[in-house]
């Protein structure tokens, strides 16, 4: 009975310390529409909105993952900043026109872009010290990223089913590359390069964004 008692106390309390609070959606018409959320909100989804921006996000102190899927008239994520615990973002069908804003992001520990347009090949990881998984699968890249402060910790990077063909992992020793689906992957010989079926080696907590 005190195990039952002290659960219903601790359910109480957290509840208790939840609140509502307001996010700003800008548009790309100059709208904004305020939405109320739970101020424990973890998981944000974005889905086929003409989405500009959220402000707001600095109040969301357990949010650490955001899913933006086909917000064609979103290509500047530089509010994302406020969100200083967002261990995981994903994007899809989605255009960007730098990765500087990752630099705000030191937690953050994936970075999944599916099937979108990238106009900036250069990434800054030099704040960051904890990514472990880095995908751009199905984005039409010609080459690889341009990757500065490349964290220890970044075992993974996956860049399946793109357009490179004039490229030779010779420096990938300390972390995995998939490189299936593109051009230049039955040319390479390398035992940290997989260029067959890559679903099997994607850690498991990213394998449910899998398109």
């Amino acid at each position: 009975m005190k195990k039952i008692a002290l659960m219903i106390i601790m359910c109480i309390s957290f509840f208790s310390f939840a609140e509502d609070v307001k996010l700003e959606y800008h548009f790309s018409d100059g709208s904004i529409e305020v939405k109320t959320v739970n101020s424990n909100l973890d998981e944000l989804y974005i889905y086929k909105t003409n989405t500009t921006k959220v402000l707001g996000l600095d109040q969301l102190k357990n949010l650490n993952t955001i899913i933006i899927n086909r917000a064609h008239y979103l290509k500047d994520y530089s509010f994302l900043s406020d969100a200083k615990n967002l261990e995981v973002l994903v994007l899809i069908f989605a255009e960007t026109n730098s990765f500087e804003f990752l630099t705000d992001l030191e937690q953050l520990k994936a970075l999944i872009v599916q099937s979108s347009k990238i106009n900036n090949y250069d990434i800054d990881l030099s704040n960051n010290n904890v990514m472990e998984y880095l995908e751009l699968s199905n984005c039409n890249l010609l080459e690889p990223l341009n990757i500065t402060g490349f964290p220890c910790s970044l075992s993974l990077i996956n860049y399946a089913y793109n357009s490179i063909s004039d490229f030779f992992p010779d420096s990938c020793n300390c972390y995995d590359l998939i490189l299936s689906g593109n051009p230049i992957a039955e040319h390479i010989v390398n035992d940290h390069v997989i260029t067959s079926s890559e679903s099997s080696i994607i850690p498991d907590q990213y394998r449910r964004f899998l398109q």
